[in-house]
């Protein structure tokens, strides 16, 4: 053999071998690197004689054809590259392996078979010296042997350090052991090379032939996997952290040195590198920045490739996020995202607690310590903790350091977390003994500096002003900021919409430059209400944001303009607003990444409406989720909706933009019913609703095939509804309310149909019509894809029937899910069951030959957006997408952004 050949394949063992040790970590592979054959014997040895002394021997003689062919692949090795000790990184993992294993009987022999299996499918190198020496195919099989075994020792070492391992055995080992089938199949080729003595280009072709059968099973695994997460991930119902990150971001994005000083700090760096406590507490007085703080120390942590960095912002009013299980389950859908082992379990959890999203705490509580304690090094972002109720925030800060301490003195599974938050009395004493950073206005000085001399260069320019002017400016307004980001933000913004110098200096000269959040708030509110064209319209947006059950987006309110219910008609051209939200409510409505609205911080959803709007009476909170519970009612029960429409119209209607407010008004009905009806009602609005209520169960009421248990919160409602009159068709309502508010705790395709109407049916044919249109195969009715109304959110905010991603259970719902029983999935049927599975059989559908059985929820119609492929559009290939690049496929229950972020909510 010559030399260029043994250093060339000396080169590429190490390479492998680098490869396996730096996914040890140091001490594990000191460890391995001194263990002999003779050590592993002696442990086989002491294992089998404690075996035999507690009468439980499993017949560890599966082992010796592995040992045998791998001592003698040690003694090819050496010859052949002129090395030594290169099988410590063999015997070392299968001492260690053997030595975890032996706790628990099932997984010893499981893993007994295994080696028993893999020494089966070992060539035997010593009847093949003849194929040895100087041949290049031969090396590269050797070293590729080499990289196998070292690659299910890797897989094999992964499993059973998990800290937990043992409790997850049972669920999880069935679909972790599929990992080892490509690597058997490998090495039975490598076995077929020697045994047959096949040539050089019979080598290349079995070897082919194994790589696309092994990477056909691996994309079936994987697709088999993502279908479980999409199921896990509904179930779960975790908030979209991912759009409140990029949000955020965007947010700083002008200052790139926004938040630096806290990276410097000294207490969050002793945190990041693990010098003392893992939790430290950041606190603030409100509006100080402490949200865009915690999006600049994520990013800092993402940074950090061995750590599993994973976040939540807490935000008050919003069901997704002001709880301790909202948090919970937010958590669990982030550590599932990064690390799929554990997925078998969670999804086995799931089809044994049936159809319904997930509502247990003492259930999340224990996924989410599996989940974290065996996903190695985890760092958590807690934001917001006085965003929710003292109750729920002890639950988090109590349950998290019950978790994260007993952590501190590992090594591979270290958690830290850093909470945020305002400095109050519950939360200092809950911490007292934990490190705490408080933001001082020396920190963020810098930080609002740079933003008001920014906004202050914007205000310049817009009403050209001198130089002297504008630096006035920025010193009264940092003079009056006090530390508090969000005032000077608040000010500086409301200085910028004047709408003419002198309304500007007006502003600064006939009032005091506001000190107090809650005077910004007021200022900006009075110069929204004093345009007396726009007073109207700005009360009606700020009313139903306060009350939306979920962030809306402008074409939703737009859609909901268009409403009249007086003609029973939709208008988009005569009745949308022709001005901005911006225009409409100032500096008060931000829009996120994702494209939905919200109010420019979580204190504006406390402030404003509670001072300014509901104590003058300007907004009656109670009122407006009656009317917009009427709104949504009313909008369902118009012609459009009618099953008798033709196609043809309904085509229309969709150009038309009729259907742009279809999705929140299908799954929120019910909610801002019952909200509306906590207390008795007067005599108008009670007809007023019965009115629209039974137009509504008119057009779309069915009975119901099995009998509906309705609890007694339900017949509350009914009775406040009658309280003045009585009402015919209180029953229907009652049936039709219960099979809503059902679906809103349904994940699977119980959340596609309701008991009591036929609004799944009427939407399905709605979004029916819109692929057939899409396709191209209706030549009469073109949707023109510019429209605004006909953007693809609005059909692809597939949460439609997505329904319980809007919100935890209710109380209602917690009262009657003990009546309601559903039948449980086993798991192999799980995934074939769900819309938009992967596992579905091809289509019967002439229109889509060859796509998934799909239904009408399951499309992205982001390429409408580009008129020029419209009639050319592949629908075939775009229901088979791949998965994005967040490791998801499209998901049919899932409404996503643009560029693949998911968004929004579950809806009809």
């Amino acid at each position: 053999m010559s030399k260029t050949m043994a250093t060339g394949g000396l080169f590429s063992f190490q390479r492998v071998l680098e490869s396996f040790k730096s996914q040890l970590g140091p001490s594990l592979a000191a460890e391995f690197e001194m263990t002999s054959l003779a050590d592993l014997k002696r442990s086989i040895a002491k294992i089998e004689r404690k075996q035999a002394t507690e009468r439980r021997l499993q017949n560890m003689g599966r082992l010796s054809n592995f040992v045998e062919i791998m001592d003698n692949y040690g003694k090819v090795i050496e010859i052949f590259l002129n090395v030594t000790d290169v099988l410590a990184f063999v015997w070392g993992p299968m001492k260690f392996l053997l030595q975890v294993a032996s706790s628990v009987s099932e997984a010893f022999n499981e893993l007994l078979t295994t080696y028993k299996i893999i020494g089966e499918s070992l060539p035997l190198l010593e009847k093949c010296e003849g194929l040895l020496d100087g041949n290049p195919c031969v090396q590269q099989a050797l070293e590729s042997m080499f990289h196998d075994i070292l690659e299910f020792h890797r897989t094999a070492l992964t499993y059973f350090r998990k800290p937990m391992w043992k409790q997850l055995f049972q669920a999880t080992w069935s679909t972790y052991k599929m990992k080892f089938g490509p690597i058997v199949d490998s090495l039975k080729r490598h076995k077929q090379l020697f045994g047959d003595r096949v040539t050089f280009t019979q080598l290349e072709e079995i070897r082919s032939i194994g790589l696309k059968t092994s990477e056909d099973l691996e994309k079936q695994r994987k697709s088999e996997e993502m279908s479980q997460l999409r199921e896990v991930q509904c179930w779960l119902n975790g908030a979209d952290v991912v759009t409140d990150q990029d949000t955020l971001t965007r947010a700083r994005s002008g200052n790139p040195q926004a938040g630096t000083w806290l990276l410097r700090h000294e207490l969050f760096r002793s945190w990041k590198e693990r010098n003392k406590n893992p939790i430290l507490w950041v606190n603030g007085i409100p509006g100080a920045g402490k949200t865009v703080l915690a999006s600049i120390m994520i990013d800092d942590c993402l940074k950090i490739q061995s750590k599993c960095t994973i976040w939540f912002y807490f935000k008050n009013g919003d069901m997704q996020k002001d709880s301790f299980l909202s948090f919970a389950c937010s958590v669990i859908s982030q550590l599932l995202e990064k690390n799929t082992d554990l997925l078998p379990y969670v999804h086995g959890e799931m089809c044994r607690k049936g159809k319904r999203a997930l509502s247990s705490e003492s259930l999340a509580k224990e996924l989410l310590e599996l989940m974290i304690r065996n996903s190695g090094e985890v760092c958590i972002v807690v934001d917001g903790l006085d965003e929710c109720s003292k109750v729920e925030r002890r639950k988090v800060i109590e349950w998290m350091r019950l978790v994260i301490e007993p952590s501190q003195h590992s090594t591979s599974d270290y958690i830290q977390c850093v909470f945020i938050s305002q400095r109050d009395g519950i939360t200092a004493k809950a911490l007292r003994d934990v490190p705490s950073l408080q933001i001082n206005t020396k920190n963020t000085h810098n930080d609002i500096f740079a933003f008001v001399s920014s906004r202050g260069l914007d205000i310049k320019n817009k009403f050209h002003l001198s130089d002297e002017t504008m630096q006035s400016i920025v010193q009264l307004v940092m003079e009056k900021a006090g530390g508090m980001f969000l005032l000077a933000k608040l000010v500086m913004n409301n200085l910028f919409s004047q709408i003419s110098p002198v309304a500007l200096f007006k502003e600064l000269e006939a009032k005091e430059i506001p000190t107090q959040i809650e005077e910004a708030y007021e200022r900006i509110l009075n110069n929204i209400l004093v345009e007396h064209s726009l007073r109207a319209h700005a009360l009606q947006l700020l009313a139903w944001l306060v009350c939306a059950k979920r962030q809306l987006w402008w074409r939703e309110v737009q859609g909901a303009v268009s409403i009249d219910l007086e003609t029973e008609d939709v208008d988009p051209e005569s009745r949308q607003w022709i001005l901005d939200f911006r225009d409409i409510c100032d500096s008060l409505v931000e829009v996120r990444t994702d494209g939905s609205l919200e109010l420019v911080h979580s204190t504006a959803k406390l402030q404003v409406p509670s001072k300014f709007l509901v104590q003058s009476k300007l907004v009656n909170v109670r009122r407006e989720e009656l009317n917009m519970a009427r709104l949504c009612v009313g909008y369902l029960a118009l012609p459009g909706f009618e099953t008798s429409q033709p196609d043809e119209s309904i085509l229309v209607l969709i150009n038309h933009g009729y259907y742009s407010f279809l999705d929140y008004a299908a799954c929120f009905w019910s909610l801002h019913l019952q909200e509306g009806l906590k207390c008795s009602i007067d005599r108008e609005t009670a007809v007023s609703l019965v009115e629209v209520l039974s137009k509504f169960l008119e057009s779309h009421y069915r009975s119901s095939e099995k009998e509906i248990n309705i609890p007694s919160s339900a017949h509350e409602l009914e009775r406040r509804l009658q309280e003045h009159d009585a009402w015919s068709a209180s029953g229907q309502f009652l049936d039709a309310f219960v099979s809503t508010q059902k679906q809103l705790c349904c994940f699977s395709e119980d959340a596609t149909s309701n008991d009591s109407l036929d609004i799944p049916c009427v939407i399905a044919r709605i979004r029916k019509l819109l692929e057939t249109t899409a396709s191209g195969n209706q030549d009469d009715t073109k949707v023109d894809p510019k429209d605004e109304l006909f953007c693809k959110e609005n059909f692809q905010d597939s949460r439609t029937y997505r329904m319980h991603k809007c919100i935890r259970p209710s109380p209602f719902q917690r009262e009657s899910s003990e009546s309601m029983k559903f039948n449980v999935m086993p798991p192999e049927m799980a995934t074939q069951s769900f819309p938009g599975s992967n596992m579905r059989p091809p289509s019967s559908n002439p229109a889509f030959p060859g796509a998934p059985d799909t239904s009408p929820f399951d499309l992205d119609f982001s390429a409408l957006e580009n008129p020029d492929v419209l009639d050319n559009f592949d629908f075939d290939t775009f229901l088979n997408t791949d998965a994005d690049a967040t490791g998801f496929g499209f998901d049919p229950f899932l409404s996503y952004s643009a560029d693949g972020v998911e968004t929004g909510a579950r809806e009809l």
